[in-house]
């Protein structure tokens, strides 16, 4: 569904059985309770934002408050140090150390200034935390305070004032600690310390409204100290442990029976360690009545468009449900030809008045139909008979054309067939001459080469018997040289033997030489030449029998491989000479098969040319018979629609009728 450009979304998720007015009353309705629980939604996140900053600033005011609270103490408890410190009296009394001296002049008035300012604590230190006089505990002085009043220690260090909270031996404490100068020089301290206990909060709850306390860190827990009601020792102590670290708020207490919302927040001391935590809590019951106001006006909003859809509906019911339920009905009854029934415009100038418009028309048109003449009707009868009639013929005529065209595609089909298995028919004879053609070439190429091979045998027969003669000349020839080295080697043992035996005659000539004195001495020169000859013809038969060994060995070798191929080149000369037998057969075979092949050659070109005629035959056939069944159905296609015609006509003049 569209609007001009726009496409509007489909409503068939709605129930089909209920009417246009309640679908559309019904849409109105959940449009406007849409429309309502977002902007009640809205409404409420709103308020309760709104209450919540309003609840967050409320506490923000009270931490503040407290804070100013203290701070102020401790700025009075300064104030009344300072006044101390500048006393001439006390600069000069501790300045000489005078303990009776600053007692008698503060320990009797002390008790007034409990009363009167709250004073909790006053005493007196000498550098770096020695006590020198406790005001409110004469008693106890002398002890070193320095590892647990650092404030003391920083005062007498570095000669400036310290205020703020600090935890001493009496517990935690406001504390105004201010250095006394006397002279110029400086001789010491004095401290004021101002209640913080419960006095301190039941106080700044009178003033403020805001009830508050505190609980001091042990380790990582929290231990209870003071506080403006009791009820604060009953608190949750980790759901406001967290305040060690920061504000934490919590969103909802019960103190003293009353809902309460509170914050949390770390306390420090004058160097700014935290020391615990303080919780500050006011009354939430106007933030919350805030929040019911919101939820009433809502809920009253509510119930006002929940009236309102309700009347929606019922005057779309009454203006749109009602006059299209009766026009419907009267529809009902004209579509069973019923027009008793007469519905009379109502005068509307709306979509429902121009319904009920056609409505009326459309019953006229009905009713002067149905008004139709005896003659118009017989007319009618007789002309539906005639095409009934005429469509029975058409139908018998019909259903012969339907026989023929199915005989007519059966044959085209057999025709189609008988033409393709032809087709590869003769394809498969193309293809078995052409294999048989170059079976034939390689037949007589066989032949060609039988033959060669034959002569070719031949000529190897011829140089295999010449090479077996000529290898058996060299088996002869290796056997000579074997026989040659035989009678060498029989000459160099008789050399061999001939060194042995002069080298001991040599040794006998030196010998009587040397008997012989000086006419001795030429000849044992001559003695000693031969011996040297000799063994040098020695050495030179040695190296002559290891040749003539060497060359023995290879020579032999030489006619045992020699031997070895004349036996091969027998066997070749053996298998050559088969071949050369088996050749001419094979020659001739191969010839006789070239011409059987020839022979099958020219029938199967034979074969072949008859199979293409008959391809022809067929694929003009199934052409004839391809075409015989398209006239066939064509003629089908005709008579169908002349009988087609004529029912549609019977069927007409009946519906008239």
């Amino acid at each position: 569904m569209s609007l001009g450009f726009v496409k509007l979304p489909s409503l068939d998720w709605l129930p089909r059985r209920l009417s246009v007015g309640h679908k559309v009353a019904g849409l109105a309705t959940l449009s406007m309770i849409a429309v309502l629980a977002i902007s009640t939604g809205i409404n409420l996140f709103e308020a309760r934002s709104l209450a919540d900053l309003e609840l967050q600033s409320a506490l923000r005011t009270a931490e503040a408050s407290l804070a100013a609270k203290i701070e102020d103490q401790a700025r009075r408890a300064l104030t009344a140090a300072s006044l101390v410190a500048g006393m001439p009296s006390v600069q000069k009394a501790l300045a000489a150390q005078d303990r009776a001296a600053l007692n008698g002049e503060f320990v009797p008035q002390f008790r007034a200034l409990r009363e009167q300012f709250g004073v909790q604590q006053m005493q007196f230190h000498l550098p770096p935390a020695t006590s020198f006089l406790r005001v409110h505990r004469p008693e106890r002085f002398g002890d070193d305070l320095t590892e647990i009043r650092p404030g003391i220690v920083e005062v007498n260090t570095n000669r400036r004032p310290v205020s703020g909270l600090e935890i001493g031996r009496e517990g935690l404490g406001l504390r105004g600690i201010v250095p006394v100068l006397s002279d110029g020089r400086h001789v010491g301290s004095v401290e004021v310390g101002l209640s913080f206990d419960d006095a301190f909060f039941q106080a700044f709850k009178r003033q403020s409204g805001i009830d508050a306390g505190l609980f001091l860190a042990d380790g990582s827990a929290l231990v209870y100290f003071a506080a403006s009601t009791p009820s604060f020792k009953e608190l949750d102590l980790p759901a406001i442990v967290d305040g060690l670290k920061g504000a934490k708020i919590i969103d909802r207490v019960v103190i003293d029976g009353i809902q309460r919302a509170a914050i949390a927040s770390p306390v420090r001391d004058f160097a700014k360690r935290t020391i615990g935590v303080s919780v500050k809590a006011i009354d939430r019951s106007s933030f919350d009545a805030m929040l019911n106001h919101a939820l009433q006006v809502s809920g009253a909003l509510a119930g006002g468009v929940l009236v309102l859809a309700l009347l929606a509906i019922w005057i779309m019911s009454r203006t749109v449900g009602r006059p299209l339920g009766e026009m419907a009905s009267i529809m009902k009854r004209m579509s069973i030809g019923d027009l008793s029934t007469n519905y009379e415009p109502t005068g509307r100038n709306d979509e429902i008045g121009d319904l009920e418009k056609v409505l009326k028309r459309f019953r006229k048109t009905i009713k002067a139909n149905r008004e139709m003449t005896a003659d118009q009707k017989v007319m009618m009868s007789r002309q539906t008979e005639m095409l009934a009639r005429l469509s029975e013929t058409a139908e018998r005529v019909s259903e012969s054309i339907e026989a023929i065209r199915s005989a007519a595609g059966e044959i085209s089909q057999g025709s189609s067939d008988l033409a393709t298995r032809t087709e590869r028919q003769a394809s498969a004879l193309q293809q078995t001459v052409a294999t048989m053609t170059e079976v034939s070439k390689n037949v007589s190429a066989n032949a060609e080469n039988s033959e060669k091979a034959r002569e070719l045998a031949a000529g190897a027969l011829t140089r295999a018997e010449s090479g077996n003669t000529a290898v058996a000349s060299v088996i002869q020839a290796m056997s000579g040289i074997e026989s040659s080295s035989s009678r060498i080697a029989a000459i160099i043992a008789v050399m061999e033997e001939i060194s042995f035996q002069t080298k001991p005659l040599a040794l006998n000539a030196a010998v009587e030489a040397a008997r012989a004195g000086e006419s001795g001495k030429g000849f044992a020169v001559v003695a000693q030449e031969v011996r040297a000859l000799a063994d040098r013809s020695r050495q030179a038969s040695q190296q002559i029998r290891d040749l003539i060994a060497q060359s023995a060995k290879e020579v032999g070798q030489g006619v045992r491989l020699a031997g070895g191929a004349g036996e091969a080149l027998t066997s070749i000369i053996e298998i050559v000479r088969r071949v050369a037998e088996i050749a001419p057969e094979i020659a001739a075979g191969s010839r006789e098969q070239s011409r059987s092949i020839a022979e099958i050659n020219r029938a199967l070109n034979e074969l072949d040319t008859a199979t293409q005629q008959n391809a022809a035959l067929v694929e003009e056939s199934s052409a004839a018979a391809a075409s015989l069944a398209d006239q066939a159905g064509q003629l089908v296609k005709v008579a169908s629609g002349f009988r087609n015609e004529g029912r549609q006509g019977a069927s007409s003049s009946a519906a008239g009728s």
